[in-house]
């Protein structure tokens, strides 16, 4: 395995308007697919399920163990799909698979804008994988103990992200 390093480079931008300097943790990311927002995944999960696109969102949480994930949110809150459940997502969990060692993404990138790319999926987590991922998110005991039975969860797995350098 090997240790990862934060690459710096400019464009790529999510908004042409805006020249947005980006920093890769992982691997490089091909960013050709369809960009969509998280906001738009949450307003209609079912269009861009089991497709690849380039999610774009802000950085709501970041694994605090090995930063092997994040989680994206939109800017402001989304309202749900119409007829979704209750339990229906409020963000889009990204996991990193590429292999290395170390830590992968910082934790002080939490509220940046970040890309990645990959196949969005929705999936179910049991309890003890809720609590487990809470966990590493370094929740409260509280927190973590009032988890209970499965989470829906919209999943998208890639080998990198890139996030926008601090201004």
């Amino acid at each position: 395995m090997r240790a990862t390093s934060p690459v710096i480079s400019a464009g790529d931008d999510v908004d042409a308007t805006t020249t947005t300097q980006w920093i890769s943790y992982g691997d490089a990311i091909d960013t050709t697919a369809p960009t969509v927002t998280v906001a738009e995944v949450l307003s209609d999960p079912a269009k861009y399920l089991d497709k690849e696109i380039t999610l774009v969102g802000n950085i709501k949480e970041v694994c605090a163990k090995m930063g092997c994930w994040v989680r994206l949110a939109p800017e402001k809150a989304v309202a749900p799909a119409e007829g979704a459940a209750e339990d229906a997502p409020t963000n889009v969990f990204v996991k990193l698979t590429c292999p290395s060692e170390g830590r992968i993404v910082p934790e002080d990138v939490a509220g940046r804008q970040a890309m990645a790319r990959g196949k969005l999926v929705m999936e179910e987590m049991d309890e003890a994988t809720a609590r487990h991922m809470a966990e590493d998110a370094g929740a409260t005991a509280e927190e973590i103990e009032a988890i209970k039975g499965p989470r829906k969860s919209l999943s998208l797995n890639t080998v990198g992200v890139r996030v926008a350098a601090k201004s």
